[in-house]
């Protein structure tokens, strides 16, 4: 007995130990684990990091939107400086004719009760379905050009948001009976190989065949056809928005006429900007360059220049 009690004691000792060293999952995998593995594409947002940048909470501030912003506070219980966390948005693969679909997962601290009440008092009449023990919410089918759209409440921090065979798919990975995106080996190797330090990244694949149609519908796109993917990073550091965009091809040929004819474009919106100057600015700020492997576009954006394009939004907002 003695014996027995000591292995006993020996495996336990084991399996805490390795519990404690087992790493906790970081926020981008976390939100990757509820993705369908049959997607085309993927953005991370990381709002904790937006809402920390010097204009989005100066935004905030501004009296146009201070009033509303602590309205949606108070109807929804929800602060997005606090309480919003994250985002993951996969763009569904597109099946023949059918309307690509997107679905987004959420990661943010809520009441449900109180984001219930809210959807019901202002948005359309919901209706409600189960699916798997998950309560699907959506609006009316499609009419006066509004789609249907869907909800559902995964757990107590994630909400999945979109059309209804999205949020199923999404339900179906949280509860293991799809896979997830990390068995996407063609999107997970792109998104492995993707700035994921900022407040904004994501890449995309482009099957041949959506490349040939649109090459097709505008031959001035024709140097597309030899891409097959692409990768966004953007972030905010020592008050400059940092982009860089990758376009992906095994044609080198290719990546540098898509770089000219993208630098032309770029000419002509710098003498197009007359009446815009803050654009000229902008366009001054991008460098598109030409990799063996991928066409970049680059560009650090200083705050002044972000300021010009927030008075200008806000002169919109009534």
């Amino acid at each position: 007995m003695k014996k027995i009690a000591s292995l006993g004691l020996i495996l336990f000792l084991i399996l805490f130990t390795f519990d404690l060293c087992k790493k906790p999952l970081s926020k981008t995998e976390e939100m990757l684990q509820f993705i369908p593995k049959q997607v085309q594409g993927v953005l991370f947002a990381d709002f904790q990091k937006i809402m920390e940048t010097n204009i989005a909470d100066e935004t905030i501030k501004e009296s146009k939107l201070k009033n509303k912003y602590q309205k949606f506070i108070q109807k929804s219980g929800i602060n997005p400086k606090k309480d919003l966390h994250a985002m993951a948005l996969a763009v569904m693969e597109k099946k023949e004719q059918a309307e690509r679909k997107g679905v987004a997962v959420f990661n943010l601290n809520y009441t449900r009760d109180k984001l219930l009440s809210l959807a019901q008092k202002e948005g359309p009449e919901l209706t409600k379905n189960q699916y798997n023990g998950i309560i699907i919410y959506s609006t009316p089918q499609e009419k006066e050009n509004k789609k249907q759209e869907s909800f559902a409440f995964l757990d107590d921090s994630h909400i999945v948001v979109g059309n209804d065979s999205g949020v199923k798919s999404v339900i179906d990975v949280a509860e293991g009976r799809e896979e997830n995106v990390h068995q996407n080996e063609a999107l997970a190797d792109l998104l492995g190989k993707t700035n994921q330090q900022g407040m904004l990244w994501g890449g995309m694949m482009f099957s041949p065949q959506t490349m040939e149609k649109l090459a097709s519908d505008n031959p001035m796109l024709r140097n597309l056809k030899s891409l097959h993917s692409a990768s966004l990073y953007l972030d905010y550091k020592n008050k400059n928005l940092i982009t860089e965009i990758k376009m992906t091809s095994s044609d080198e040929t290719k990546i540098q006429e898509l770089v000219d004819l993208l630098n032309g474009i770029k000419a002509l919106g710098s003498m197009a900007s007359e009446k815009r100057p803050e654009i000229g600015e902008l366009l001054k700020k991008i460098e598109i360059t030409a990799q063996p492997e991928y066409a970049q576009i680059s560009a650090h954006i200083p705050d002044e220049l972000l300021q010009k394009f927030k008075k200008r939004a806000l002169e919109k907002v009534e």
